[in-house]
């Protein structure tokens, strides 16, 4: 499977070989290559095959992933779920992947419900990290909040869910020692557990806004989708390749749902960290300036500020809108008499949360004198993610500020603990024993 999706000629030896043995599941790999070897079409492909399986070894040898094979999938753990992947989707083909993918949304959605979820921004990582090395950085409090997290952790309490901002962080750390260290704490701590992408968040917000306007109390619940494993960090994308049959493909979906759900944190952060940039947030803190340029020189209120800035929000969903009107009218056709519609609701924090906090903090930052760089969206999303769905969200004191006094006062309005300072958060953890 780690070969599938190769361009030369080693993907359609990988590609042929899934199909053979899924069929043959006692074939012996080594032994189906030997009699394939006859065939001169495959001569090539084999020969490639064994020597980056040669190159593979050498590099497993020394716990490092080769360049056509990683870590992850030579550990015993991981064969071992994969084995039991496909005895079990074997016996079960008439799951769809996106069923089997809402069944783990649900299971996962009722484990999170026992558990106090605190999100924790990169310094707080950073300084937990210096702590998990014995490192001389380490300060005397974030030993004790080490001690207690880890404590809550392991008797089930407590998760420190990841996100794909804090990865975006994460890859920044250019030193291999330091970066792996971070991430198998964030393995620890989260539990394999993560934020949907931001932009999945505001897609899931939206329509449930919408079955809200259109159902009422009859809409459903979608807060299960705002969770998901670390495997899907970048987002919940399932492997297509159209050289499969439809049954194949299945098959093959299912199994990578099944070992993305269990693969780790650092089996990314092995990636080479020059592949990650903050291009994007370079152009929208220059963009985010350009616009603070003139709301101050307008002399924009706090107030006109945050309608001005949850309408941007929405624009930027308009494509997500369209296919959510799309998918909602096609799924519930007898409410499509537009005027029993109910959109005039009571304004309420909860309509599209994620949007309203980035909006609020935009519009306090925005309107004042802060000049904005890329760091500071990555502080913004992880706001808006953890102040909706976390218990607890432990930032830095500008943020926290910002988040817990007027005009904003988030910490009341979603009755979330915002803590920046060692010893409250101490407090906090040691209050929850």
């Amino acid at each position: 499977m780690a070969q599938c999706h190769r361009k030369d000629a080693v993907g359609p030896l990988a590609r042929l070989w899934v199909e053979y043995s899924r069929a043959n599941p006692t074939t012996n790999c080594e032994t189906w290559l030997e009699n394939l070897n006859n065939d001169p079409k495959w001569n090539t492909a084999i020969a490639i095959a064994k020597n980056d399986f040669a190159v593979s070894v050498e590099c497993l040898k020394n716990g490092k992933s080769s360049p056509t094979f990683r870590r992850l999938f030579a550990m015993p753990e991981q064969e071992d779920i994969l084995k039991k992947s496909a005895a079990y989707h074997r016996q079960n083909p008439d799951v769809s992947p996106e069923l089997h993918l809402r069944r783990k949304h649900l299971a996962l959605h009722r484990a999170l419900e026992k558990r106090t979820l605190i999100y924790l921004d990169t310094n707080h990582w950073i300084n937990l990290r210096h702590v998990y090395l014995n490192d001389t950085k380490a300060q005397p409090a974030y030993r004790l909040i080490f001690q207690s997290l880890n404590q809550l952790a392991m008797d089930g309490h407590v998760l420190c869910p990841v996100s794909f901002p804090l990865f975006i962080e994460l890859m920044k750390q250019n030193d291999e020692t330091t970066r792996m260290a971070t991430a198998r704490l964030m393995d620890a701590f989260a539990g394999g557990v993560c934020f949907q992408n931001p932009l999945e968040i505001a897609k899931m917000e939206l329509r449930q806004q919408s079955l809200r306007v259109i159902l009422g109390d009859k809409a459903p619940d979608l807060s299960d989708h705002t969770w998901t494993k670390v495997g899907y960090i970048g987002g919940e994308l399932l492997p297509f390749n159209k050289s499969f049959s439809e049954e194949d493909m299945r098959f093959l979906q299912k199994l990578s749902i099944d070992g993305l759900w269990e693969t780790p944190l650092d089996f990314f952060a092995e990636f080479d960290p020059s592949k990650f940039s903050l291009r994007h947030e370079d152009k929208l803190a220059a963009a985010t300036n350009a616009d603070a340029e003139w709301y101050r020189t307008n002399k924009v209120s706090f107030e006109e500020a945050f309608a001005r800035e949850k309408a941007h929000q929405l624009r930027l969903l308009m494509k997500e809108m369209e296919q959510a009107a799309k998918e909602i009218w096609d799924a519930y056709p007898e409410y499509r008499d537009v005027s029993k519609l109910n959109p005039n609701q009571r304004a309420s924090p909860w309509v599209l949360p994620s949007l309203q906090v980035l909006g609020g903090i935009n519009a306090v930052l925005i309107t004042g004198t802060k000049k904005f760089s890329a760091n500071d969206m990555l502080d913004f999303q992880h706001a808006a993610l953890a102040v909706p769905y976390s218990d607890a969200l432990f930032c830095d004191g500008p943020m926290a500020h910002v988040l817990e006094n007027k005009p904003l006062e988030f910490g009341k309005v979603y009755e979330t603990k915002i803590l920046s300072k060692p010893d409250r958060i101490l407090d906090y953890l040691q209050n929850l024993k």
